[in-house]
């Protein structure tokens, strides 16, 4: 997949993806799906022959409280963050994540201190007297999750996003290429919530 992520299965049936330029991740395709299906099993006490009609029928009505859940949350988040989901790849889910554990972008007073509270701000490193830069493992993971999904969709289908990845990675490497695009997410982010707070306080306030 070129500029963006890549993927493959290899001859044991384990997938492998990463960034280009980064190191490969490797998920187990088959042996953890049997793991938690067998879990789900014990779970909903289905070890007799009609254990198939039972775990359907949870399923179904699981599937159906989901998507319940979602339509909520998508018909909530368009009310209160309309900027924040024109950003490509953030959808009502991500956007709805965002707003819950920012709570009100307005007590951070700057994009910096939103990107430190994030863990999207660079920490310098120095090696044989080269200043560096590498991703921070501090603040919140919740947040910082949110935006990476976000840059993984735009490494995937956003022009912008693939070109930024494809021109960095050729010179600082993957994983430092994904660093800089989640900082800029952050940046899009904390100025889309900034812009969507008056409907956000009028929300609060109703």
């Amino acid at each position: 997949m070129p500029n963006g992520l890549e993927s493959s299965h290899d001859s044991a049936g384990t997938f492998t993806s990463s960034i280009p330029g980064g190191r490969r991740r490797r998920k187990p395709a088959g042996p953890a799906r049997s793991t938690r299906f067998k879990r789900i099993c014990r779970t909903l006490g289905v070890s007799s022959p009609n254990w198939w009609p039972r775990l359907v029928e949870h399923l179904r009505r699981l599937t159906v409280e989901i998507d319940e859940l979602k339509g909520e949350i998508t018909s909530r988040i368009a009310a209160l963050a309309s900027s924040l989901l024109a950003i490509p790849g953030c959808g009502p889910l991500i956007a709805a994540k965002l707003v819950g554990e920012t709570a009100r972008v307005d007590r951070f007073h700057s994009k910096d201190a939103f990107a430190r509270h994030n863990g999207t701000a660079p920490l310098p490193v120095w090696s044989s007297n080269r200043a560096r830069h590498r991703l921070s493992r501090t603040g919140s993971r919740q947040l910082n999750a949110a935006i990476h999904r976000i840059a993984l969709t735009q490494a995937r289908c956003h022009p912008d996003a693939r070109a930024l990845l494809a021109r960095k990675a050729s010179g600082d490497g993957g994983m430092e290429a994904l660093r800089i695009l989640k900082r800029r997410l952050s940046d899009a982010v904390f100025k889309a919530m900034a812009a969507d707070l008056p409907l956000f306080v009028a929300a609060a306030a109703a």
